[in-house]
């Protein structure tokens, strides 16, 4: 039986389209750099969409032990909505995005941390909440509390030792005077030395870092992850996943084998022009050399002699 927050929760799942904008992760030489579905775990791009987006509830939870205050009720849960920001369709994907009737977390996993472009990120992505909401509701009084959280495997700050790391905006003059925008940029990270989390954050922590289920809340993560996984709809959507990135990747193979093969016949052609052949002579050459026929030696002379 669904709860209150379930039934009041509005889902928008978009299977592929999120992935998408992944396929560049591939990994050079290798077919795919995706996990067998069986393997994979809640930090894996598609596993931590599905269990969030699919337990608004959790989800909920989860942000409140990040933000450390409580959500009174969930309005929707999104799975890798994208906003667009500029009128060319530019704009940006969260990984989850939730909002409540006085706050939008975007909520994102990074397994892979770039420390000279992360906070910049958070800056796109904040800048990303603030139009989505404002054009809805076209007041600025009216702008939701924004967070933008981070879940980072790796230290996202150099030579620092904390757990977490929350940033708002205040005056460099007076500290103690905040702007009062209500933006928050919150990184998280198990990677750190300090004493400086609860108990069940340290849990979570954990979870992150090695899949340990060892706090209530970690174990409700884990057992999510173990019902998605039973799931037969799921395993054949992360198939035809990895099907396309498959597809794309073989693509792209291709499409370097054709840039190859187009460099060498503009070498091989350079060569002879720069010794002063004759134009027959090039493309009797292409012919026996480069396994052309004679009308694409001729379109090959005609488009590289001029280079």
């Amino acid at each position: 039986m669904k709860n209150e927050n379930h039934e009041k929760c509005v889902r928008r799942n978009e299977p592929l389209t999120y992935f998408e904008d992944n396929v560049g992760e591939m990994k050079e030489g290798s077919r795919s750099h995706l996990k067998r579905f069986e393997d994979l775990t809640f930090t894996d791009d598609f596993m931590f969409c599905k269990t969030l987006t699919e337990n608004p509830d959790l989800c909920k939870e989860l942000a409140e032990l990040i933000i450390g205050r409580n959500i009174a009720r969930i309005v929707s849960v999104h799975q890798q909505k994208a906003v667009e920001i500029l009128p060319d369709g530019r704009g940006v994907r969260f990984d989850v995005c939730l909002e409540g009737e006085e706050e939008i977390c975007d909520i994102e996993m990074q397994n892979d941390v770039d420390k000279k472009v992360l906070p910049k990120r958070s800056r796109y992505y904040q800048s990303a909440v603030d139009i989505e909401n404002l054009v809805r509701s076209e007041d600025y009084t009216k702008l939701k509390k924004s967070y933008i959280l981070f879940l980072c495997k790796e230290m996202p700050f150099k030579g620092k030792a904390l757990h977490k790391f929350t940033f708002k905006n205040i005056c460099l003059e007076d500290p103690d005077l905040e702007l009062g925008d209500e933006t928050y940029k919150i990184f998280m990270t198990p990677a750190g030395t300090a004493d400086d989390i609860s108990k069940e954050m340290k849990g979570l922590m954990s979870y992150l870092a090695d899949n340990k289920a060892e706090t209530d809340f970690a174990e409700k993560l884990e057992n999510a992850v173990k019902a998605i996984k039973k799931g037969e709809g799921w395993r054949i959507e992360y198939m035809q996943l990895k099907e396309k990135m498959d597809a794309q990747y073989e693509a792209g193979r291709e499409e370097g084998r054709e840039e190859e093969r187009e460099n060498a016949d503009r070498d091989f052609i350079g060569s002879y022009v720069e010794d002063g052949a004759e134009d027959e002579f090039i493309i009797n050459k292409l012919i026996s050399k480069r396994g052309l026929d004679r009308e694409q030696a001729m379109e090959k002379l005609k488009k590289y002699k001029k280079v």
